[in-house]
């Protein structure tokens, strides 16, 4: 565990050193990429899931992000990584939520080409 004390920031791991440097174009791609490979692979790790949850966690109150639809979708996004938590079937929790990972794959996409 890495603990560093900066402008009141605590982080705890390297991940989130990682998410600190990234900007909000780098945010959700990563968010897209990992969707979109569950959404292809049928298969996400607790790992994923964690990390997507920290990316919404800062996307949620990124002020650059001005996009109505996307703040929107974050709260399903949300969800869908805590179910996976009680899932004892991740392949079929993505199938379940297959329908939603493709609206909010291209939902992403929309808000990636609005912030360039």
């Amino acid at each position: 565990m890495i603990c560093i004390h900066k402008k009141s920031i605590v982080v705890h791991s390297i991940d989130e050193v990682i998410a600190l440097s990234l900007n909000t174009d780098h945010q959700l791609t990563l968010l897209l990429d990992l969707l979109t490979e569950q959404s292809k692979d049928l298969h996400g790790t607790s790992a994923e899931y964690e990390q997507m949850t920290r990316l919404l966690e800062k996307l949620e109150y990124d002020q650059n992000l001005t996009n109505p639809t996307f703040k929107n979708t974050i709260p399903a996004i949300f969800n869908y990584c805590a179910q996976s938590e009680k899932s004892n079937n991740i392949q079929q929790h993505i199938t379940v939520n297959q329908d939603d990972l493709n609206e909010w794959i291209q939902t992403i996409e929309h808000c990636i080409h609005q912030t360039k």
